[in-house]
């Protein structure tokens, strides 16, 4: 069945209780594209699918859907919201909540696949992507790579680094993997001082729709 598109939802405001401050230290680039290319696509679960391509791993379903039933906020409207579209996707849609987002009048662009979507938001000054996947893309390279991004998560599981007037959160969810990236225009616009705006988003991510394929 398809997780409903904000009619599943309920009013009200989201709230988000005990976000830790995260570690805001750069990393060199070759580790924060490992850290990038294997933890924010590494997902727990069964795997399945060919050989020509990633194999898909399964969901919690059951989870999502207790998720949505419960929780309270408003997820960013799309502009770009047809039936068929959202029905493609085989994981959980996870936006951000509209306060979280503080950009006034935001409306997200979805692109989805079976399998992954990506929806963008763009808004005063600033470009929120998120990024989900149930594909299993990568491998640690070596067990001291896979020891450094296990020391990289904070407590409650994110991993938060920073790009170039950007920061990235990665996470896992339902079994699938998700990124939030927040970008500013100006390098010095307080949001991007530190992972604090985007470790906020990633936090008020709500469950927007999806659809369950029997796994």
């Amino acid at each position: 069945m398809l997780l409903g598109l904000a009619t599943a939802l309920p009013a009200g405001a989201q709230t988000i209780d005990e976000i830790a401050r995260p570690s805001t230290d750069a990393v060199e680039p070759g580790f924060r594209s490992a850290l990038l290319s294997f933890h924010a696509f590494q997902v727990d679960g069964a795997p399945s699918g060919t050989a020509n391509a990633p194999p898909a791993v399964a969901i919690d379903w059951p989870r999502a859907q207790h998720d949505a039933e419960r929780q309270t906020g408003d997820p960013v409207r799309l502009v770009n919201s047809r039936a068929s579209n959202l029905a493609l996707v085989t994981l959980p849609v996870l936006l951000p909540d509209q306060d979280a987002l503080g950009l006034d009048g935001a409306r997200a662009r979805l692109f989805a696949r079976e399998h992954f979507y990506t929806a963008s938001v763009i808004g005063d000054g600033m470009i929120v992507e998120v990024f989900g996947t149930r594909q299993r893309h990568a491998v640690p390279p070596d067990p001291a790579t896979e020891r450094r991004i296990a020391e990289a998560r904070d407590a409650q599981g994110y991993l938060v680094t920073q790009g170039e007037g950007s920061w990235d959160v990665a996470f896992n969810r339902y079994g699938a993997a998700y990124s939030v990236i927040a970008e500013c225009a100006d390098p010095a616009d307080a949001r991007c001082e530190d992972g604090d705006y985007a470790r906020g988003v990633a936090v008020s991510l709500l469950v927007a729709s999806g659809q369950p394929d029997g796994n």
